[in-house]
């Protein structure tokens, strides 16, 4: 397939061509990947499917691989020398699935769609990854590429490992699953974890219940208030995900909790959303602490957005930009100043649960399209 000195069109439909033509392959990768449980309880499988990654990719000239451990899992970094631009491939190896389901789930396919633990998130996209990283060497011509494959999904409240050496980069491309009907991510909401604890006075509430004070009491007039604050601003979300207290029925309430998601595409709104919690609450006499932040995700620089649709165009599968409220890594690199796009992993869905799924049918184009988006990605940022 060498075929080098082409442009990103001549590269997108290469890759694509390849990767369609070796369609069996991936399916055998991805199938020795969903075959391996890499939930949070099993670290060895996560550490398993990165060395299964490590392995294949080492085979190619000059790579380099390194590994990190931080958070009670493992990490992968492989470097692919190339030219003097840099990009990052991003993923995670946990499915967030727990022990048992690949045996209980086994990859299957039914026409064009696979179905399997992970195959969507982001089993798909990892396995995507490595034949497109095969087919760029083979062709001759690509940046220097650091495909990273991170031990957890998002579970942290900080950055993703080998950011140090990732800032610098010129794109970033996020391997979860794109959207059914050809959509990629362009925006992620951010989002801010906030505990509202209510004290109370316990009581006996057969023979006392009027010398106690409930702390559920309070807490739920309270819950009611924040919830309320749900959408008063544009495409802010809020919702109260747990609330717990109290120790017995005969018993009134001493203590009593409740944890609050609140989400949007923007710090301020973040920011207003936070203080207004803080008001509600002073005004009830309950505490509020902030447990969690992640920043939001939003185009550093359209133009990569371009490339890739570019890409995509010239293998006549035009794909289109979205917003989502979920997070991902690319919120990360995306606040680092690191232009990025998410989504670019095969089209899939149903994330986490016995129907998830990707369309077979989408891995060329999609493997062109980010191949195509790899070789046509100049350093921008300065």
């Amino acid at each position: 397939m060498r075929e080098s000195g082409h442009g990103a069109a001549d590269v997108a439909a290469a890759v694509s061509a390849h990767i369609k033509r070796r369609s069996g392959e991936f399916l055998s990768l991805l199938d020795e990947l969903v075959s391996i449980d890499s939930g949070r309880d099993a670290p060895e499988g996560i550490a398993k499917v990165q060395d299964l990654i490590a392995d294949r990719l080492a085979r190619l000239d000059g790579v380099t691989i390194e590994r990190g451990h931080e958070g009670g899992v493992d990490h992968l970094a492989v470097t692919i020398p190339g030219g003097d631009a840099r990009v990052v491939l991003l993923g995670h190896a946990d499915t967030v699935l727990p022990r048992g389901t690949a045996a209980e789930r086994p990859l299957r396919v039914e026409g064009h769609i696979g179905f399997g633990p992970g195959v969507a998130d982001m089993k798909g996209g990892l396995a995507m990854a490595v034949l497109v990283c095969e087919a760029l060497v083979d062709l001759g011509d690509h940046p220097t590429i650091e495909l990273v494959v991170v031990g957890d999904e998002e579970t942290r409240l900080v950055a993703p490992p080998f950011m140090d050496r990732l800032e610098n980069a010129d794109a970033c491309f996020v391997l979860e699953c794109g959207r059914p009907g050809g959509g990629y991510i362009v925006r992620r909401k951010g989002g801010l974890w906030v505990r509202l604890e209510a004290k109370g006075r316990s009581a006996h509430a057969g023979v006392q219940p009027d010398w106690g004070t409930s702390a559920i009491v309070q807490l739920c007039q309270t819950v009611v208030a924040v919830a309320e604050l749900h959408r008063t601003r544009d495409d802010l979300t809020v919702s109260v995900g747990t609330i717990a207290g109290g120790s017995a029925p005969n018993v009134v309430a001493a203590e009593a909790w409740a944890d609050v998601d609140i989400r949007a595409f923007g710090d301020d709104d973040l920011d207003w959303a936070r203080r207004r919690v803080l008001d509600i609450c002073e005004h009830s006499s309950l505490s509020v602490y902030e447990t969690g932040r992640w920043p939001p995700m939003g185009l550093v620089d359209e133009s990569l957005s371009r490339l890739y649709q570019d890409a995509s165009r010239s293998l006549l599968v035009p794909l289109h930009p979205e917003s989502t409220g979920g997070m991902s890594d690319g919120c990360w690199t995306s606040t680092a100043g690191i232009p990025t796009i998410d989504g670019v992993g095969p089209e899939g869905s149903n994330d986490h649960s016995p129907e998830e799924h990707i369309d077979l049918a989408s891995v060329p184009a999609r493997a062109g399209a980010l191949a195509g988006a790899i070789a046509a990605t100049i350093r921008n940022r300065r």
